[in-house]
């Protein structure tokens, strides 16, 4: 799979993050992965895009909603903090 996927220009993390389920599993064969699994592997790939996030939010004090409260990603998932 690490093969097909250099062959195709997916060098780092990034790049497979940017790919959709249906791409991936061109790359690496239909038959080798169920879309499941290639969401949870772009959706793996890109959890530093949201940590990203949450940490620029939280350092500037800022978060979606404004208020008190920041809303993080992670907030914004689970529901607000009491």
């Amino acid at each position: 799979m690490l093969v097909a996927l250099g062959d195709k220009g997916v060098k780092t993390r990034d790049d497979l993050a940017d790919l959709a389920s249906d791409e991936l599993r061109e790359i690496v064969g239909e038959s080798a992965m169920d879309n499941d699994t290639a969401n949870a592997i772009i959706m793996k790939a890109r959890e530093h895009w949201f940590a990203a996030e949450d940490a620029d939010a939280a350092a500037s004090g800022q978060g979606l909603t404004g208020g008190s409260t920041p809303l993080t990603f992670a907030s914004a998932m689970t529901g607000p903090a009491s």
